[in-house]
């Protein structure tokens, strides 16, 4: 039988007993009934760990039973022999954590009982880790320096090279070699200007050797698969198609980690945000495989944003960063699906297509409200009605990506409205909105355009555009054409029809070159055009 308690005294001032009774004592006999049959012979070990944040880098310790006692009220430990590992408390709650996890006897935001009894050896033994020296301490204490300030390059360097690391020591310890594993991981992402390509990839060998090995040492372990997978994750994200088996095997390991690790609300996101960029790629539509992953996508977002607000103070602060991200791309990818709003109401007009009842489905409705919510929550996460001056345009999504989508949102609304019969006055609020978003956009770049060099945001000019044609400013409203692009020809012959002035709607439409993907569509509309004339 082997013991592991939760004993922040024990860690940080070397307390020598454990004392416990009241609600923490019940919830720890509740968990494990047997602690009440034991006696200080049978417990082979005692591992000693703290849940204190700031004791995350202190290193766990072990002991031996020196006495046990308990009854009905409480229980007392008292330790003997007492010798530090060289693994931090971190790491070894983590593990704790996902065992608990896998063996049902806490929740996925539960809490563990301050008293864990382990029976197996093994499952002590990986819990525990490997190093159980303090030979390292001094060593780790370096490195952990180095990690702190992002020297990722030099943490590789205090460790033996590729060719050498089999016959070190460190090869059969695997808490040396996790950190070495997550240097090199770092050093091998995309943006790390410091090696060119076939160093990078002369790494990335040497970093797939050391974490495979960590993995080997430690299976159940859900640390090393994670950096493993985040590793594929990044780089399929940077590179896309030039990395599509990343995609698969990324996918399979978080397909793993959602259901084992501690840490599964940031593999969720990952996971997810993983099967929109595929999903994306794909640019398929229809059929039950469409169907499935457009579900499986939307849902996994909404579990994400659903259950940040359960998390503990501590833990959304940690995973502020993936909620954000879960409730844009939740917005994003629910907008995309709304944005035919627009083209049922082109077709409308202009080909007297009937306009279907399916787009005032009640869900399609609600959910418009719900994706305004989500992204002004960004908005007051991110501090974005504050000073313009400290917004970082570099931290995604960020503030154009932000109004943009709320320019759209109000756009949606305004169309609704339209295709319901109303009155265009009734309509003509939402596009106004919608242009004010546009125009904080365009405000914030033309300000920030002169001291930073960034792309112009020049997505939203379709949208200005067209709120400005429902707002029947006409002339401003082409102006956003200057230089179009294609695709934006296109769109402009539409407004044009739409504003009866179908003279220059051919002369644009005419432009657009037999090759380019709008083209069929252009000779479509100039037939179209034509008949009327």
């Amino acid at each position: 039988m082997f013991l592991i308690i939760f004993d922040n005294f024990c860690i940080s001032q070397d307390n020598e007993y454990y004392l416990c009774k009241g609600d923490y004592f019940e919830n720890i006999t509740k968990s494990f009934p047997d602690l009440k049959t034991l006696n200080k012979d049978i417990i082979e070990e005692i591992l000693i760990c703290s849940l204190k944040k700031e004791d995350e880098r202190q290193f766990a310790k072990v002991c031996k039973c020196k006495q046990y006692y308990i009854d009905d009220d409480y229980i007392k430990i008292e330790y003997e022999n007492i010798e530090s590992l060289s693994e931090d408390c971190k790491y070894i709650s983590k593990r704790i954590f996902s065992y608990l996890y896998k063996q049902g006897i806490i929740g996925k935001n539960e809490l563990s009982p301050f008293i864990v009894l382990i029976k197996d050896y093994q499952s002590y033994i990986n819990i525990k880790g490997n190093s159980n020296e303090v030979k390292y301490k001094t060593f780790m204490n370096v490195i952990a320096d180095l990690k702190a300030r992002h020297k990722w390059q030099e943490i590789v360097d205090k460790f033996p090279n590729e060719e050498n690391i089999e016959q070190h020591e460190f090869w059969n310890n695997v808490f040396c070699l996790n950190e070495l594993a997550y240097a090199l991981s770092k050093i091998v992402e995309p943006g790390y200007k410091k090696l060119n390509y076939n160093e990078k990839e002369k790494v990335e060998q040497f970093f797939f050797k050391v974490i495979n090995r960590c993995i080997e040492l430690e299976p159940n372990n859900c640390v090393h698969k994670s950096i493993l997978a985040y590793h594929y994750y990044v780089v399929f994200m940077a590179e896309h198609n030039n990395k599509k088996g990343y995609y698969e095997k990324a996918e399979k390991l978080y397909t793993e980690l959602i259901n084992c690790s501690y840490e599964k609300y940031k593999e969720l996101y990952r996971y997810t945000k993983l099967k929109e960029i595929n999903f994306e790629l794909i640019k398929w539509k229809g059929g039950k495989e469409w169907i499935n992953s457009v579900n499986e996508i939307v849902k996994n977002y909404s579990l994400l944003i659903n259950e940040y607000e359960s998390l503990s103070e501590d833990r959304q602060i940690k995973y502020k960063k993936e909620y954000i991200g879960a409730l844009f791309s939740y917005s994003k990818f629910n907008i995309e699906n709304l944005l035919n709003y627009y083209d049922a109401y082109v077709d409308n007009k202009i080909f007297g297509k009937p306009i279907k009842e399916i787009l005032f489905k009640k869900e399609r409705l609600e959910s418009i409200p719900k994706i305004e919510s989500y992204l002004n929550k960004i908005i007051e996460l991110r501090k974005y009605n504050q000073d313009n001056k400290n917004i970082d345009l570099k931290v995604k999504p960020g503030y154009f990506d932000v109004y943009y989508r709320l320019s759209q949102v109000e756009q949606i609304k305004g169309l609704v409205y339209l295709l319901k019969g109303e009155k265009e006055d009734k309509a003509k609020s939402f596009f106004e909105l919608s242009n004010d978003y546009v125009k904080k956009v365009l405000d914030l770049a033309k300000e920030r355009i002169v001291h930073e060099k960034f792309l112009f945001p020049d997505f939203v000019k379709l949208t200005e555009a067209i709120n400005l044609h429902f707002l029947k400013r006409y002339d401003e409203c082409h102006k956003n054409f200057f230089k179009a692009k294609n695709y934006m020809l296109y769109e402009q012959g539409v407004l044009y029809c739409l504003q009866n002035k179908k003279e220059l709607a051919l002369e644009v439409l005419k432009t657009i070159p037999n090759k380019d993907t709008c083209y069929n569509k252009a000779q479509i509309l100039i037939k179209r055009i034509n008949d009327e004339i």
